[in-house]
């Protein structure tokens, strides 16, 4: 009963987009969940001099570690900080600084504490090369689009999720909706003259923003 009501609301187009995401995990091993378009791109454009920044350890921890100079991951859940460790430590990649982050009050609309950003705080601007903002307070990290050097690039996951646009992802916000957060419209006016793309692969969104 409790899986059909997590699969109840899936269409078939949903369900073949499913589909067709797990085949290509399988087939190009695990790496970070976003969208399939985004991994392509990025596996091609990634440099292994570039500096990273990444909010929202996972599988894509160790990919970005094995393809950049400097990965600086933040996590919450101490759980998966302690299985994303193990996976640091058996390939070896000395390159990747781990951090987990969760003490503190807990910041407005997330599930996260006030420490969660430190790592914001201490960063100077133009830090880094990448910067993918895919962890449990987008908002805030958004707000931080000065650490991303000219022609670099800040990646918001589940863009879907935060912003209005037209696709047929389940739970996403419908394309007529307005934003009102202020963190959100601010982000919006601050990457008004940012390239944009935005890849959809039926159950991710993730959207690219390239600094000028």
């Amino acid at each position: 009963m409790k899986l059909w009501r997590r699969v109840a609301h899936w269409s078939p187009r949903y369900l073949h987009s499913r589909m067709r995401v797990e085949f290509f995990r399988r087939t190009h091993g695990n790496g970070p969940q976003v969208a399939i378009g985004a991994v392509k791109f990025l596996a091609q454009w990634l440099r292994t001099t570039d500096s990273m920044l990444e909010y929202g350890s996972g599988y894509s921890t160790a990919w970005f570690g094995k393809r950049v100079s400097r990965l600086v991951s933040v996590e919450n859940d101490p759980v998966w900080y302690s299985h994303v460790t193990q996976q640091i430590a058996e390939q070896k990649l000395n390159n990747v600084e781990l951090h987990l982050l969760n003490q503190g009050p807990v910041l407005a609309e997330t599930a996260v504490g006030a420490d969660y950003l430190s790592i914001l705080e201490k960063c100077p601007s133009e830090s880094f090369d990448i910067v993918l903002n895919d962890g449990w307070a987008r908002p805030y990290v958004g707000l931080r689009l000065d650490l991303v050097r000219p022609g670099g690039l800040f990646i918001w996951d589940d863009y879907a999720g935060s912003f209005p646009i037209q696709t047929h992802i389940p739970g996403a916000l419908p394309a007529t909706s307005v934003v009102h957060d202020p963190m959100l419209l601010k982000f919006i006016q601050q990457t008004s003259n940012w390239r944009r793309i935005i890849w959809d692969d039926g159950t991710h969104s993730t959207a690219f923003f390239f600094r000028p």
